[in-house]
C-alpha cells in the first residue's frame, strides 16, 4: 500500500491468516453454536493456507476491511489483554478527532470560517457541543466525529437488533450533540442560513444505502430535537466515513467549492441515499481527489505512531 515496506507488508498478512486445522476448529465451534453460521470465523483470519503459496479468501470484505484503517485497529485491539481494548478504543476515538480537525482545517476555503465548539469552556449546565462547526454566509455544517465499529451480528449475520444497536451508539447518540450546537448558535429564523448539514464522521465501515437512510430518517423525525429534523433547512444526516471525507476535502480543493456545495450536490441527487463515495466516482464535471501512492493515509499513520515515511 503506497511505500510501506514489504516487512510490514509480510507482518500485516501473517496477522490476518490462520492455519486450516485452527479454521477447521473454529468452524465446527460455529456450526455448533445456536445461531446461523455466519462465516464469523474468517473475521479476525480471513486467509486460510490451503496449500503452500495459496491463500483462498473465505469472506472478500474481511480481507478488505484488514486492509484498511478499520483493520489496523481490530489488529491492535486482538492483540491486547482485555484490560487495556477500553484505552485503545478512546485512543483511537481522540486520533479520528484530532486527524478530522487537522485536515478540515487544512482544506477549508477563504469563505468558510472554522470554529470548535466543544473545546470552549465549559459553562455550568452546558450541554455537549459538537466537534467542528464551518459555516458560510448561508450555510452550516455541523460535524461530530465518532469511534464505532460496527459488530460481528452485524457485519456477519446482518442481525437487525445488532445493527440498530451499532447505529444508535455510531450515529443517534452524536446527533443530540449536533442539535445542541445548532440550536446554540442559530439565532431563530436567520435569513441569512438557508441550508443546514448536520453529519457524522464515523471511524468503521458504516453501510449507507436507501434503505439505511429511510430507516434513520424515521428514527431522526422521532427525536426531541430543535434543528435536526425539525428546522425545514436541515438537510438529512449525512454520515460518512473518514477515507470519504478525505476525498471530499480533497475534491473541494481540486474544484474550488465550499463543502456545503458538494454536499448539497450530492444529498439531492438520486445518490444522496447511498455513500457518499458512489456518487463522487460517478461524477463527470468534478476532478474527484484519489488517494495516491504515499498520500495522506499513510502518511498520517506513520506520524500517529512517530515514525516518518
Amino acid at each position: 500500500v503506497g511505500s510501506v515496506p514489504q516487512s510490514a507488508i509480510d507482518r500485516w498478512h501473517s496477522a490476518v491468516t490462520q492455519g486450516i486445522e485452527v479454521a477447521r476448529e473454529n468452524a465446527e465451534a460455529d456450526l455448533a453454536a445456536v445461531s446461523f453460521w455466519s462465516f464469523g470465523t474468517f473475521f479476525s483470519g480471513p486467509l486460510i493456507p490451503t496449500r503452500p503459496g495459496s491463500f483462498p479468501v473465505m469472506r472478500s470484505a474481511y480481507l478488505s476491511q484488514r486492509a484498511s484503517v478499520a483493520g489496523l485497529y481490530y489488529t491492535v485491539f486482538d492483540l491486547l489483554p482485555a484490560d487495556r481494548r477500553l484505552a485503545w478504543s478512546r485512543f483511537f476515538g481522540r486520533v479520528l478527532e484530532q486527524w478530522g480537525k487537522r485536515r478540515i482545517a487544512a482544506a477549508v476555503g477563504e469563505a468558510e470560517r472554522l470554529s470548535y465548539p466543544d473545546d470552549r469552556p465549559a459553562q455550568a449546565n452546558a450541554r455537549k457541543a459538537c466537534d467542528v462547526l464551518i459555516a458560510t454566509d448561508d450555510s452550516v455544517i455541523a460535524i461530530d466525529f465518532v469511534h464505532r465499529m460496527l459488530s460481528l451480528g452485524t457485519q456477519a449475520t446482518g442481525d437487525v437488533s445488532s445493527f440498530v444497536k451499532d447505529m444508535q451508539f455510531a450515529v443517534i447518540q452524536k446527533l443530540g450533540q449536533i442539535d445542541n450546537t445548532l440550536a446554540a448558535e442559530l439565532t431563530g429564523t436567520d435569513s441569512r442560513i438557508a441550508r443546514i448539514y448536520p453529519m457524522v464522521v464515523v471511524s468503521g465501515p458504516l453501510p449507507r444505502n436507501p434503505l439505511v437512510e429511510g430507516w434513520l430518517d424515521g428514527i431522526v423525525s422521532g427525536l426531541d430535537t430543535e434543528v435536526v429534523g425539525v428546522d425545514a433547512r436541515c438537510r438529512p444526516v449525512a454520515t460518512v466515513e473518514p477515507h470519504e471525507l478525505e476525498m471530499a476535502l480533497g475534491t473541494c480543493q481540486a474544484n474550488g467549492v465550499a463543502l456545503a456545495e458538494l454536499l448539497e450536490e450530492w444529498l439531492q441527487s438520486p445518490l444522496g441515499g447511498n455513500n457518499l463515495r458512489d456518487w463522487l466516482v460517478t461524477q463527470e464535471t468534478l476532478e474527484v481527489a484519489r488517494a495516491g501512492r504515499g498520500e495522506y493515509w499513510e502518511k498520517a499513520m506513520y506520524e500517529i505512531f512517530g515514525e516518518t515515511p
